[in-house]
């Protein structure tokens, strides 16, 4: 139970952190999940991503509405970042 409580705490530090600087949840909440919550690194690493994703994504449909997003820059960073992580999940 004090664990579960301990991660909550810990999970809205790094929700404020992120909305503050505006980036690293992963790198935050990965150490949190394993030697935390108990998780081993793999899902640690794939619910972090998940989460992070859920939260900037809510966090840029306000933005997105006011017109505030370049989607032509956003689809030229993203299809970058994903090139570069299939690159180096092959091993190139």
């Amino acid at each position: 139970m004090i664990t579960w409580i301990v991660g909550d705490v810990l999970a809205a530090c790094i929700g404020i952190s992120l909305g503050l600087i505006g980036g690293g949840g992963s790198v935050l909440a990965v150490p949190i999940l394993v030697y935390v919550m108990g998780l081993s690194p793999q899902p640690a690493i794939a619910m972090s991503l998940s989460l992070v994703g859920a939260v900037s994504l809510s966090g840029v449909i306000p933005h997105w509405q006011r017109g505030n997003v370049n989607l032509k820059t956003a689809f030229i960073f993203g299809a970058a970042t994903m090139l570069g992580a299939f690159l180096a999940f092959i091993g190139f």
